[in-house]
């Protein structure tokens, strides 16, 4: 609670500048292999006649490196170098991943609605590769840039002037007023759709893996809501939909970041997957100025990260405040499980989560702390028990009903997966203790205890 409260306060940081620089370089981006992150630390970037760094991409407002960073350049060869006797504007760094593309891929594009219009503009592009490719110059063209103007750089080259428009969000913890300039260029190219109430769903995206969303499609269904899948629709339509609604409901995720394009009287619910908090999220309900609700809607037996899942979604305490706290009128049998599904996808996720996190992939559970497994292990008592309940009450059920012997045969194959439920929560438990019991973790003992020493989570 804590980090969510402190990534709730304002962010809001000085408006953002442009700057000019003669006879500067544009390097195309490169690893730097000495620093070991998911994504990597980057240089390249716009920089001086001898080198000296001058922009490129930052995640952070602070000096911390994370994840797509390009903060320092390189030096090349007079004869490696192309000159051009050109003014540009530096669009920035972009990469073709939809959620990153539309977030902070989009940092300097602000300032080219009001550009000179005859003036090229120029970007530097990943050199990695994704899962979801996405063609980020997308936002670029829907902004109404004339797309003769825009190029890519992917050789050393200098400009006789350079202009360079400041970043306007860093993700991870601060954005300028500025930021949003981008998207309302897009939006006003849109004709918004007519839906007021529009749930946006990933059960139709399938690389992470998320079980019974549809139990919050059918609820917020019967609440008038349309069901939006967004990876199935073009861009446009995508933007339309957020752009004319009142009220969207939403998972954490890529998806969540297109209320960018959300009128600022617009309500958001976020249905987290994770613990995690994700900062940049706040920040766009912040920088848009509409009213987001965030809540715990998952069933995860045990500890995962925002980015790999796998993630078990279902009603919960947490849903339950959430609808009494915004009274959202619900019978109470619309907050029970099945139990047969259910006990077949709390299998499903055991098996996924042992696959993903055994050996060395442990460290990606290195986000989580002690109190963080307890929180887990606390509602998958709870989610057990009612997994045990409905099998008893299934079981007298069964005794009263005609055919018998079928459903006999049936409540001795939930028990055995019932079994299997439980023998599969005791290897993940027995994971979780060998994460506890490595050197990593025994080595960072002395750091979490002077954190809470200091009232830090």
């Amino acid at each position: 609670m804590k980090k969510w409260q402190t990534n709730c306060r304002s962010h809001e940081i000085d408006h953002a500048q442009v700057h000019e620089y003669e006879n500067a370089l544009i390097l195309p981006l490169r690893q730097k292999p000495e620093f070991n992150t998911p994504d990597g630390v980057y240089e390249g970037g716009v920089c001086s006649e001898d080198f000296t760094f001058i922009a490129g991409r930052r995640r952070r407002f602070k000096a911390e490196h994370a994840n797509w960073d390009c903060d320092s350049s390189y030096k090349v060869e007079d004869d490696d170098i192309v000159s051009r006797n050109e003014t540009v504007i530096f669009g920035g760094c972009i990469i073709n991943h939809f959620g990153h593309a539309l977030l902070d891929g989009t940092a300097r594009m602000w300032y080219l609605p009001d550009a000179p219009s005859g003036m090229k503009i120029v970007f530097l592009r990943y050199p990695r590769s994704t899962n979801t490719p996405f063609d980020a110059l997308r936002f670029v063209e829907l902004m109404g840039i004339d797309m003769s103007r825009v190029e890519i750089i992917d050789r050393p080259t200098k400009f006789d002037r350079v202009i360079v428009p400041d970043e306007a969000i860093y993700p991870m913890d601060a954005y300028r007023a500025e930021y949003v300039k981008t998207f309302d260029a897009i939006r006003d190219n849109i004709k918004p759709m007519e839906d007021k109430k529009i749930y946006l769903s990933r059960s139709h995206f399938h690389y992470r893996m998320s079980l019974n969303e549809t139990y919050y499609e059918d609820f917020f269904s019967r609440r008038g809501f349309t069901i939006i899948y967004p990876e199935t629709l073009p861009l446009e339509e995508q933007i339309a939909y957020i752009a004319g609604a009142d009220e969207v409901v939403t998972t954490m995720g890529s998806m969540a970041h297109l209320l960018l394009f959300a009128k600022s009287t617009a309500k958001a619910t976020i249905l987290n997957r994770s613990t995690q908090c994700l900062p940049a999220q706040v920040i766009v309900g912040q920088a848009r100025g509409i009213e987001s609700f965030y809540v715990d809607a998952f069933l995860n037996p045990l500890p995962v990260p925002h980015v790999n899942g796998p993630f078990l979604f279902g009603p919960n305490r947490f849903f339950r405040d959430y609808l009494e706290g915004r009274n959202i009128a619900f019978e109470d049998q619309e907050l029970q499980v099945d139990f047969s599904s259910m006990n077949e996808m709390g299998i499903t996720f055991m098996e996924e989560w042992n696959k993903m996190y055994m050996g060395e992939a442990q460290s990606k559970l290195s986000v989580f702390k002690e109190k963080d497994v307890r929180y887990y292990a606390d509602d998958y008592a709870a989610y057990v028990g009612q997994m045990v309940l409905g099998c008893e009450i299934g079981a007298e059920r069964i005794l009263e009903h005609p055919d018998i012997e079928r459903l006999k045969t049936e409540n001795k194959k939930l028990s055995e997966k019932r079994k299997k439920l439980e023998a599969d929560l005791k290897k993940s438990r027995a994971e979780v203790q060998k994460l506890r019991n490595s050197k990593s973790w025994k080595v960072t003992a002395p750091l979490r205890s002077v954190m809470r020493l200091f009232g830090k989570d």
